[in-house]
């Protein structure tokens, strides 16, 4: 695949991968045909009304992309999230949804960039979506036409006991005991510092997602081009001895020993699970993988997120 640091392709009609977020009413309504959920869609009309809506914009947003490439000749394929196999034989990924459909498809991609479009802007925030439905092809245009650069966001990578734990977290991921009700007991390092500590997990981000639940947590905001990760413990429990080591920044160095009879590590929210062992040595990095993404302008600069 010819590149060029403008484009995305060079002297070809470009290959696309289409992914679309699947709506609460197709999920539980259509496909899966949960009794309760129908239940309640026949006893509730406000909210089915809502779920509804929130459907029939999904699928408005995802035809009219579909008629979109197809008016400028556009190969393209439309399927679920991009598994191992696919990076790189696509130019280019779009997702039509939120930000939780762009992190899905993000997560196995390493040369394949991706954009994102907002499918309902009014009621998701889409950060990471460079376009919404109203201005989606004044947006998408001169990404097709290689006149736009992407950008380059950090990712973080969970290794434990010296093995790469895939995928890479864009946002973060999570380390707590397996039910995150129960308190979670660990060891922590860094810096030549050592301590026992009991609380509810930690979290660690990466730059791109230091807004999200690390700054809920006492984090703080970094810059995209911060080149580091950020690490923040979740309602520490207090012991006499003081604890120092309940947030901070590091770009490695960072080891997290499992004290934990059952413990697991969420990345990106909860639909990615890796259950850690009693003992398991939990170090951060940072990928050497970032994400291709296109970004709207000014993301990033300014303290937006």
């Amino acid at each position: 695949m010819t590149m060029e640091s403008g484009g995305i392709y060079v002297g070809r009609t470009a290959q696309v991968l289409l992914v679309t977020k699947k709506s609460f009413y197709q999920l539980y309504g259509l496909e899966k045909k949960e009794p309760r959920f129908l239940e309640m869609m026949a006893r509730n009309g406000k909210r089915a009304a809502d779920l509804r809506r929130a459907h029939d914009e999904n699928i408005r947003a995802s035809e009219a992309v579909e008629a979109f490439l197809v008016g400028r000749g556009v190969t393209y394929r439309k399927g679920g999230p991009p598994g191992p196999e696919l990076d790189g034989k696509f130019d280019l990924v779009v997702t039509v949804g939120g930000d939780g459909t762009l992190l899905d498809a993000s997560h196995w991609l390493r040369e394949t960039p991706v954009v994102g479009i907002n499918s309902r802007p009014d009621f998701s925030v889409g950060w990471f979506c460079t376009a919404t439905f109203a201005d989606f092809k004044e947006r998408l245009a001169p990404i097709l036409a290689g006149e736009v650069q992407h950008r380059l966001l950090d990712r973080c990578i969970v290794v434990v006991d010296g093995k790469d734990i895939p995928p890479p977290a864009l946002n973060d991921f999570l380390f707590t005991a397996a039910n995150p009700a129960s308190s979670t007991v660990y060891s922590i390092e860094l810096e030549g510092r050592h301590e026992l500590q009991k609380s509810s997990g930690i979290w660690v981000s990466t730059p791109a997602g230091s807004s999200a639940a690390t700054l809920a947590a006492g984090g703080t905001r970094m810059p995209l081009d911060a080149e580091m990760l950020q690490f923040a413990v979740r309602e520490i429990f207090r012991r006499q001895a003081p604890q120092r080591l309940l947030r901070g920044t590091f770009t490695s160095g960072l080891r997290i020993t499992n004290l934990t009879p059952e413990a697991a590590v969420w990345v990106d929210g909860g639909h990615i699970r890796h259950d850690i062992c009693y003992g398991d040595v939990i170090e951060p990095r940072l990928s050497p993988h970032p994400l291709r993404i296109y970004l709207q302008a000014g993301v990033g600069e300014r303290g937006n997120r």
